[in-house]
């Protein structure tokens, strides 16, 4: 008598099953995570938009080479950061 085969694995579930199970990020999930940083920017631009600051001028630190990141997302900053560190970079440092 032959053997009976069990129900064939789409190639699909297959991968969906390996995504999951490598917590492997899908294109949605990177998705989200691009509207959460829009959001983030956005919050941080309106914060730091100028004369709606409570700070004053002198409160604020300088930093060297400040007059570059104007141009520069949040996003950019970060990972600035990272590449400019040989070992990564932790929470802090960011």
């Amino acid at each position: 008598m032959p053997k009976k085969r069990g129900k064939s694995v789409s190639f699909d579930a297959m991968v969906k099953f390996f995504m999951r199970h490598y917590s492997i990020p899908t294109k949605k999930d990177m998705v989200d995570l691009m509207t959460k940083i829009d959001r983030l920017e956005t919050l941080i631009k309106s914060i730091s938009a100028p004369g709606k600051s409570k700070r004053s001028a002198k409160a604020t630190p300088k930093r060297k080479g400040s007059g570059h990141t104007s141009s520069l997302t949040a996003s950019d900053m970060v990972m600035g950061v990272i590449k400019k560190s040989k070992q990564g970079a932790n929470f802090a440092e960011i």
